[in-house]
Parts: C-alpha cells; sequence; structure tokens
C-alpha cells in the first residue's frame, strides 16, 4: 500500500471481515475502499469544523476569536470538536454494512413465509430443485427480499463454476438472516437425503404461519396501545386543556400563552407524527435485484480471493 493517509495498513483479518460484510450486505465495494472513504468522510468533516470556525469568527466582527484571551480556548476547543467529529464520521460511514445487513436480515425474515410457499407450490407440481430455485429467482420481485437472495444461487451456479449444493451452501454462510440460513440447511440436506422436500415444506408452512399469527396478535396489540396512548396525548388531552384553560379564562383574567402553545403546536406535532411513521417506515417488499450484473463477476472473485487464503 502507498504511504499517503488513506493508504495506511490494515490487517488482513479485519478486510476479511469487512468484506464478508460488504458481501452479505450486497455492497459493490471493496474494503479497502469503504475504509478509505470512511478516512475521507472524516477528514471532511474536521475540515468543516474549521470552516465553521472561520464563519462564525467573520460573522462576529467586534470579536476575534483567534485573539488572546479568546484564543486559548478557542483554538484547543477547536481541535477537540473536530477530532470527535472525524472520528463519529469515520464510524458512521464504517458501520454502514452492518446497518445494512441489519435492514436486510428484517426484510428477509418478514418475507419468509410467501418464499417458502412459493417453493412448496413448485414442488408440489413436480418441479426438480434446481429448477424451482431457478423459478424463484426469476419472479422474486414477486415475493420480497428473501426470494431474492436466491438469485445468489443462480449467479453461482451459472457464473462461477458451483453445483447447486454448494451454492445453497454458500449462501447459507452469507445471508444476513440467520432464519433463512436454518431454513437453507434443512432444505439442503432434506432434498439431498430424500430426494423431496414436500413434507419438510408442508411443515415449515405450519410453522411459519403459527409464527405470524403469534407475530400478529403482539403487533395488534402493541398497535392498541399505542392507538390509546396518541388519543389521550394528543386528541382527549389537548382538547380537555382547551376547554379548562377557557373555562379559567371566563373566571379570571386569561393566559394565552399555554393556549396557544396547545393549538399552535402539539395539535399540529400530534397530527404530523402518524404521517411521518409512515414515511419513515422500512418497505416490506422492495423493488429490483440486489444483484446488478456487473457485481457477479466480483462476488465470484471475492470468493475465490478468500478460499485462497483458507
Amino acid at each position: 500500500m502507498s504511504s499517503n493517509m488513506f493508504e495506511l495498513k490494515i490487517s488482513e483479518e479485519h478486510l476479511r471481515s469487512l468484506s464478508a460484510k460488504l458481501y452479505s450486505a450486497r455492497i459493490d465495494m471493496s474494503a479497502e475502499n469503504l475504509i478509505r472513504y470512511a478516512r475521507l468522510a472524516g477528514a471532511g468533516a474536521a475540515l468543516m469544523v474549521f470552516v465553521i470556525v472561520l464563519f462564525i469568527d467573520i460573522i462576529l466582527r467586534n470579536v476575534s476569536l483567534f485573539t488572546p484571551p479568546l484564543v486559548f480556548v478557542t483554538v484547543p476547543g477547536t481541535l477537540i470538536v473536530a477530532i470527535l467529529v472525524a472520528i463519529l464520521a469515520y464510524a458512521a460511514v464504517h458501520k454502514y454494512p452492518d446497518i445494512t445487513i441489519s435492514g436486510r436480515a428484517r426484510k428477509i425474515d418478514m418475507t419468509m413465509y410467501e418464499m417458502v410457499m412459493y417453493l412448496y407450490a413448485l414442488h408440489q407440481s413436480g418441479a426438480t430443485l434446481t429448477s424451482s430455485i431457478q423459478s424463484l429467482a426469476k419472479y422474486a420481485d414477486f415475493y420480497g427480499e428473501a426470494a431474492m437472495e436466491f438469485r445468489q444461487v443462480v449467479t453461482d451456479t451459472d457464473f462461477c463454476g458451483r453445483d447447486i449444493y454448494s451454492a445453497l451452501k454458500n449462501l447459507a454462510e452469507t445471508t444476513p438472516s440467520m432464519k433463512l440460513k436454518h431454513f437453507l440447511t434443512e432444505y439442503s440436506s432434506t432434498y439431498r437425503s430424500i430426494g423431496s422436500v414436500d413434507v419438510f415444506l408442508d411443515s415449515k408452512l405450519e410453522e411459519m404461519h403459527e409464527e405470524k399469527r403469534v407475530a400478529q396478535k403482539a403487533y395488534l396489540a402493541s398497535l392498541e396501545a399505542v392507538a390509546e396512548m396518541y388519543i389521550t396525548l394528543f386528541v382527549a388531552g389537548p382538547l380537555f386543556v382547551v376547554i379548562v384553560l377557557m373555562v379559567i379564562g371566563m373566571i379570571s383574567k386569561p393566559d394565552p400563552t399555554i393556549l396557544a402553545l396547545v393549538v399552535y403546536f402539539v395539535l399540529p406535532v400530534g397530527t404530523a407524527v402518524p404521517e411521518l411513521q409512515r414515511i419513515w417506515s422500512p418497505p416490506i417488499l422492495p423493488s429490483g435485484s440486489p444483484f446488478p450484473v456487473n457485481m457477479r463477476l466480483w462476488k465470484c472473485r471475492f470468493r475465490l480471493h478468500g478460499s485462497a487464503r483458507h
């Protein structure tokens, strides 16, 4: 590696771990580039702190932050803040794969039932293991993130020379979802052992159906509690406060400050909360393939490179 500030040496173990995270997150970037971008973000954030301090010094025309005695506070304080901001920016970029992995695992778990149901229908109609996975990968956009994971299996078999069982094992090792990992292990071993997975998929569907029923029941219970809190805080509560204030105003001298606060702040915030929750909620069925064509050869190189090290 070169000797500039963005090419400092990194341990091979850390690079392998970060490469595995990037691969599991399906991010088309090498570990070295991610670390380089993280350092660049840290340096840029630190530079931004100095620019902000200089801007403040320009605005304060009558007082200079870089003349005694303020300079003895400004310079050390700016350095400390710049270092802290640089560390935070570096950590944020460095942790981005972990955040992506967590989000993908949640989406995969949410769409497992639809994926298993489609596989069950294919096997019931007499489809083989390979044709079932190819069909699932082809129509993955309709069955969510869990089905999209199987496009990796097709990529492994078509472009990387793996057999179907090795491809399933590789997906089980790299998927961010533990639930899908266990399913793939049982699915592959069952088909290899008895040549049929109809009974296995039928029992898995029953199990997932019960899990979805329990999860839905818990979700509805929590939604009911949240709805009651919302009604109390943003509907009944403000209405009660307005009525009390109006009655007090009729008896004594009215104070419009609290009434204005309720009308112009509490009520608008309460109205905006449901809309903000709807906007920020992650989609259950994302569209598009997580495996662009330009990633296929990179993934093959990644696996060959990683296997060579072991």
